[in-house]
């Protein structure tokens, strides 16, 4: 798949995304839609609730609850840098297609 195939996938997700995030009705607060990271591995999961999770492991945000695991699935990693923890990459898995971004490149099947 070349640039044109990735940037339309890339498209295509953050489309459904918005038209998901949009069509949702309830508190502005998102409690049950989001799940945030940020700073020195504080997390918000989707039912709303806070911790720490100090930690470089790949972590699986969200996936597919029903069916199988690799149709659908969003993983993130850290990594230290200057002491500082930052996001090292974010996988996401979507029926058989893998992108990976990370500061230095997009990676989709395999291909930059």
């Amino acid at each position: 798949m070349g640039t044109t195939g990735l940037q339309f996938t890339l498209w295509l997700i953050y489309l459904t995304l918005l038209v998901s995030s949009l069509t949702q009705t309830g508190n502005s607060s998102h409690i049950g839609r989001v799940c945030t990271t940020w700073g020195h591995y504080h997390w918000k999961t989707f039912d709303g609730e806070f911790f720490q999770l100090a930690s470089t492991c790949n972590h699986v945000v969200a996936s597919q609850c029903k069916g199988s695991y690799e149709n659908f699935n969003i993983q993130m990693r850290r990594k230290i840098v200057n002491d500082i923890p930052t996001i090292s990459k974010i996988i996401i898995m979507l029926e058989g297609s893998v992108a990976e971004l990370s500061s230095s490149a997009v990676i989709f099947n395999g291909k930059t």
